[in-house]
């Protein structure tokens, strides 16, 4: 949303919209703003940095312009651990993948819905990267489970991470004997 302040009743144009994307306009109401909101469905994705101007024209005034570059919305498209299955006691590591490389130190908030997986709160995916990863730390469950993690940039990826128990032998024994 572009706020601009003009005095009376003003006159606003927006040029460089991309398609799929719309433009609603609002007239100055108590403290005189005028009001442009910038819309895009879930479908539609503008090309990074695309150059929008939005002009404001009014009686008795010069006309007022500014430039705003659209930017596409960056979220998190996938998570994933690596062993999956691990066993349960073990460390295993967390991936987050972004939709496209990050714009800035992008940081994803993570979260466990299981207290045997422990994930820190949040991964900084680093500027210009699709990706980060960051450590996960297990504890060994009374029998095998999966817990499931969340990653959130805006929006929510999940993944299920499998807990295996390892099994341990408790004694040997050959048929026929001796061997």
């Amino acid at each position: 949303v572009v706020r601009i302040n003009y005095p009376g009743q003003v006159s606003l144009s927006v040029t460089g919209l991309p398609a799929g994307v719309t433009a609603e306009f609002s007239q100055p109401g108590f403290g005189g703003f005028a009001a442009v909101t910038l819309q895009a469905s879930r479908e539609t994705v503008p090309a990074s940095n695309q150059l929008v101007t939005i002009t404001a024209t009014g009686t008795g005034v010069a006309p007022a312009s500014v430039d705003i570059r659209l930017t596409t919305l960056v979220i998190v498209s996938q998570l994933s651990f690596n062993p999956n299955p691990v066993l349960g006691g073990r460390p295993t590591t967390g991936t987050v993948t972004l939709s496209a490389p990050s714009p800035g130190n992008a940081t994803v908030s993570l979260r466990s819905a299981n207290p045997n997986v422990v994930v820190p709160a949040s991964v900084v995916v680093p500027f210009g990267s699709p990706s980060a990863t960051f450590a996960v730390t297990t504890v060994r469950p009374p029998e095998e489970l999966d817990a499931t993690v969340s990653a959130t940039l805006f929006e929510s990826a999940q993944a299920t991470l499998r807990l295996a128990l390892e099994l341990r032998v408790g004694g040997l024994t050959f048929n026929p004997n001796p061997v």
